[in-house]
């Protein structure tokens, strides 16, 4: 299944710009993705970054824009302060239960000795 979709997915590149370098990036993607799924890592907050990414990019330049540039507004106004503290609550939090969980894991052996 997996080639028949690479094939489909450059065949479409391919056809919208008919530009190699395009394909090439696809493949690139291709590897970068496999290597994340091997190392076990989501795709999601990948996916939320490229989605997301330019949206809150433009957002934050019209409100700097409207402010005049001052970065003081995100902190004096209560809804984007409370999404900043809403924020770094949820990150500290993910810290901390990372933290417990990496101390509650048993260390891990080197390759080829076993615990007797």
């Amino acid at each position: 299944m997996f080639p028949a979709v690479i094939g489909f997915v450059c065949v479409g590149v391919l056809s919208v710009m008919f530009n190699s370098f395009d394909v090439g990036l696809v493949l690139v993607a291709g590897i970068l993705g496999f290597a994340m799924r091997a190392l076990q890592y989501s795709p999601a907050p990948l996916l939320l970054g490229f989605i997301l990414g330019p949206l809150m990019e433009e957002n934050l330049r019209r409100a700097l824009v409207l402010s005049r540039g001052d970065f003081s507004v995100f902190v004096t106004q209560p809804i984007s302060l409370g999404m900043l503290v809403a924020t770094l609550l949820v990150m500290g939090l993910m810290v901390v239960t990372t933290i417990r969980r990496r101390r509650h894991q048993p260390p891990l052996l080197p390759v080829g000795e076993e615990e007797f």
